[in-house]
């Protein structure tokens, strides 16, 4: 996505308030992320702010989804039997005796 159809930053600037932050790194992921930048046309700062800034969009998406999930029904319901009768409970599976 370009920065201009990217609604996080206008033309060559962020539209929020940016801070620094120095971070430390191998030279050899430095070398990687100085070339990645390169190819996505950015500097190695908004490049590494992007990539942080679309992990923790995508973890607070899973998130969201995993909550949603959870606070459903049970996702698979067991299938109809085919005599009609209801599947024993938990509880009758593990008494003895128990006819199924």
């Amino acid at each position: 996505m370009s920065d201009a159809a990217d609604p996080r930053t206008r033309g060559s600037h962020y539209t929020r308030f940016v801070t620094n932050l120095t971070i430390s790194v191998s030279d050899d992921v430095l070398r990687r992320v100085r070339v990645e930048a390169a190819v996505q046309g950015m500097s190695v700062s908004r490049f590494v702010g992007r990539v942080l800034e679309d992990k923790f969009l995508a973890d607070d998406a899973y998130e969201r989804a995993m909550t949603d999930f959870l606070a459903g029904e049970p996702y698979l319901a067991p299938p109809p039997r085919a005599d009609g009768r209801a599947w024993p409970t938990r509880d009758e599976m593990h008494r003895r005796g128990a006819s199924l």
